[in-house]
């Protein structure tokens, strides 16, 4: 599990790459907004998602499960945003 925070500016459309070799979830805000589930490759697709001016959290959950190979990736691709991550200890 991954978290971080969304910050938007202005009304825009936004969209976010996601691909896994087995099951990833991202939610922004309360809302499920990707899917990817029972996957062998990681084949990653394009979201897009219409969200008004305001910091959303974002999550990003990954199991795997079935999948000879495991990967995932996640990315912001498109949108006026700016994507916050969390500070981390260096302890």
């Amino acid at each position: 599990q991954w978290t971080a925070w969304l910050r938007v500016r202005s009304n825009t459309s936004v969209d976010v790459l996601l691909g896994a070799a087995d099951d990833a979830w991202v939610w922004i805000g309360d809302e499920r907004v990707a899917t990817q589930t029972d996957s062998e490759v990681l084949m990653p697709e394009v979201y897009t998602i219409s969200l008004r001016p305001g910091v959303y959290p974002v999550e990003v959950r990954y199991a795997h499960r079935l999948a000879t190979s495991a990967g995932l990736r996640f990315r912001v691709v498109g949108g006026e945003t700016e994507l916050c991550y969390p500070e981390f200890d260096e302890q």
